[in-house]
């Protein structure tokens, strides 16, 4: 179903009452069933299927089986008139999804973008009757746009996503050159180049560095253009583990240097030992040493 096709109704977010009362008169639940759910509704953000099916309600046109999650789904895309979409990971091209839409328009919209082909775009949501972000997103795609509908619990998990289009991370600072008309050399205080890189792996610690004092070239601010420092990790398939919205951050990077990635310090200090900034330089835009 498209948008154009659905035409101009008010977006409202799936009823619980309503719904119960279409599995009713299919033939799905008891009466008792639907007034002991309605009673025991506690969290309205909770989403409507997930609170069915985790009540366990016995599927009266399936003896002996419970309307699970994906049963569910299946049963609301009927109702809806909107087809019924499992999304496996393996299936997905995340590289070209990614184009289709931000990671931050479809977690505020609770909606995916599953497939993309050259006649349509085809967006997944577990509240069909809410289509208030299909102008913006038609804005972008200008293609047609086919609804489907989906377990809501596999649109809270995007991080396969992240794991298949991300090939790395990169921060970056930009630190100021020293003027090479009025730096100087100067002794290195072993203390505070341990604070600099305490793991530096340069070779020895440099018997002296540069500082800057300011002349007329530089306007007396010791300074002359800026570059960049660096800090670059590469996606392994070790480091995809933990490319989930819970990763424990610290074991993340631990793993990230054990790998071979620099810090920005280290970036730093190798620009430091080479005599185009200052240490202090390097500490104002890189302040903690990870």
């Amino acid at each position: 179903m498209t948008a154009a096709s659905q035409g101009k109704k008010q977006d409202h977010p799936l009823d619980l009452i309503q719904f119960l009362k279409a599995l009713y008169e299919a033939g799905r639940i008891s009466k008792e069933d639907l007034q002991l759910l309605v009673k025991s509704r506690k969290s309205p953000k909770q989403h409507v299927l997930v609170f069915i099916a985790e009540k366990q309600i016995e599927d009266l046109k399936n003896p002996g089986k419970t309307l699970d999650l994906e049963s569910l789904t299946q049963i609301l895309a009927e109702h809806s008139g909107q087809d019924y979409y499992h999304v496996d990971p393996l299936s997905i091209n995340a590289a070209k999804l990614t184009e289709v839409m931000s990671h931050a328009f479809a977690k505020r919209h609770q909606i995916m973008a599953v497939k993309v082909d050259d006649e349509e775009v085809t967006i997944a949501s577990a509240e069909p009757d809410i289509s208030a972000w299909e102008e913006d997103l038609l804005q972008v795609v200008r293609k047609p746009i086919k609804r489907v509908v989906t377990n809501p619990l596999e649109l809270d998990v995007p991080s396969y996503l992240t794991k298949a289009a991300v090939i790395g991370v990169m921060a970056q600072r930009l630190v100021q050159l020293m003027c090479p008309h009025c730096k100087e050399p100067t002794a290195v205080d072993k203390a505070l180049w341990g604070h600099l890189d305490a793991a530096w792996e340069g070779g020895d610690i440099p018997e002296q560095v540069y500082e800057s004092t300011g002349c007329r070239e530089c306007r007396d601010t010791g300074f002359h253009g800026r570059e960049g420092i660096y800090e670059v990790m590469p996606l392994s398939e070790t480091l995809q583990s933990y490319a989930e919205d819970k990763a424990d951050l610290p074991k993340l990077r631990q793993q990230a240097y054990s790998e071979g990635m620099s810090s920005l310090r280290h970036s730093g200090a190798l620009k430091v030992a080479a005599g185009i900034t200052m240490i202090n330089e390097v500490f104002r835009v890189a302040p903690e040493s990870h």
